[in-house]
């Protein structure tokens, strides 16, 4: 059950209690407790991009947090697969030559062809 500051700060120096966790600050009592319940309800909103957590009792909100989730997973694979597919086309072992410049090896059409210099 949740405590205030200054109680949680006088049973650590006591020894009654030890930290558990810094971030959220949680600490565990070493002393036997009574078997008092404390109603909590929990709420859960899962939407599509951010999930809502919350947790109250007795009308007050004891935890809430805001998860959002990641959109630009689908893009990032697509261009993973973009990149690996152009990668996979580079290593064609027989690939056609890339074309000539116009007016180049082209005689029979009209063109200069190539003549070395002389």
């Amino acid at each position: 059950m949740p405590t205030n500051p200054v109680n949680a700060r006088i049973m650590l120096k006591q020894g009654k209690a030890r930290v558990i966790q810094r971030t959220p600050f949680t600490i565990q009592l070493l002393y036997a407790t009574t078997e008092h319940i404390q109603p909590v309800t929990v709420g859960i909103d899962d939407g599509g991009i951010n999930i809502g957590i919350a947790a109250a009792s007795n009308g007050k909100v004891l935890f809430q947090q805001e998860v959002v989730l990641r959109s630009d997973i689908k893009s990032k694979l697509d261009i993973r697969r973009q990149y690996r597919r152009s990668r996979r086309n580079r290593k064609t072992r027989y690939h056609s030559s890339p074309p000539a410049p116009d007016g180049v090896g082209d005689t029979k059409k009209g063109g200069k062809g190539y003549s070395p210099a002389p």
